[in-house]
This record gives structure tokens, sequence and C-alpha cells, in this order.
């Protein structure tokens, strides 16, 4: 699972400031959890993927990633998360294939290696 920022832009007061962070596989997984988590009363998923409000507008087609919500949109941005790696105890070779692995540069195995830490991304 990922972790995704849920904000909204539009016409409704009530989310405009919406900025909650969920977990899901997708963006518009992360999108349509939390849209029925909010808007349960609003929320008619039809088979095909399709996802009507209460008057029977369309919300959300099947391959939208974004809910639309009064003049708006519900969307989903990745959040990038950093995690230290504790490299003491590894050996050199050990550290390069870790380096290798993530895809980083050889001065970033140099710096890691004498810091005995490595920053890593996870989005």
């Amino acid at each position: 699972m990922k972790t995704y920022k849920i904000t909204y832009s539009g016409n409704s007061t009530k989310f405009r400031n919406t900025n909650e962070i969920v977990s899901a596989n997708s963006e518009r997984e992360a999108v349509e959890n939390y849209y029925k988590h909010v808007l349960d009363d609003n929320y008619f998923p039809i088979g095909d993927g399709t996802v009507l409000d209460c008057d029977g507008e369309i919300v959300a087609q099947k391959d939208y990633i974004n809910f639309c919500y009064d003049g708006g949109y519900f969307n989903a941005q990745p959040v990038e998360r950093k995690r230290v790696i504790d490299l003491t105890g590894f050996t050199r070779e050990e550290v390069k294939e870790l380096i290798d692995l993530e895809g980083y540069s050889l001065s970033t195995y140099y710096r890691a290696w004498k810091r005995k830490y490595l920053n890593v991304t996870v989005i």
C-alpha cells in the first residue's frame, strides 16, 4: 500500500480545507475510500466502476481518478516518506549492493559508507 494526501478543489466550504492522509493501492482507491467515508449517503457504485450520487449524476467513471462533488473534485497525491537504513555492521560490498539496488550513484555510496546510514525515499 502507498500513502496519499486527499484534497478537495471546488465550491463546497465543508471540504475546502480537506487535507487527509490515507493508505491505498492506487490514487483512485484512495479517493474512492475517502469519498465513501465522508459522503456515504451520496455514494452509489455501479458494477462497471462508475459511481453515481443520490441524484443519479456521475461522480466518477471507471477510469476517473478524481471524484466530482459540488463544482469541484477530490483528488489524491502520492506522499513521499523518508526512511533511514542503518548501515552499521554492513560490509562495503553489502552497502554497494544496496546502493545499486536502490539506483543511487557512486557518490551516494561513499557518503553512505562514511556516515553509516542511507536516506531512502519511499513512494
